[in-house]
């Protein structure tokens, strides 16, 4: 899970569409509170990861940081996992 304060009057819609673009990124909405940006986000490993949040994360428009939680275990999926 990303996570991500882009204040609104900088371009909370432009990153969050250009966010919604990104191929590792399945799930993306604004949101209310500490930040306004969240997304899930799929990555083969940690170097995918990594590079990801160094270059296409960090060159979005209005992102001035980003906090991330990665899953370590998974108690319960629903739906279809592709």
């Amino acid at each position: 899970m990303l996570s991500a304060p882009v204040p609104a009057f900088v371009g909370e819609a432009q990153a969050g569409s250009a966010l919604a673009t990104h191929p590792e990124i399945p799930f993306a909405a604004a949101t209310t509170g500490p930040t306004n940006l969240v997304a899930s986000a799929v990555f083969r490993d940690t170097r995918h990861l990594y590079e990801y949040l160094t270059g296409e994360l960090a060159a979005l428009p209005g992102v001035s940081s980003v906090q991330t939680a990665p899953i370590i275990a998974t108690f319960k999926r629903t739906g279809s996992v592709h």
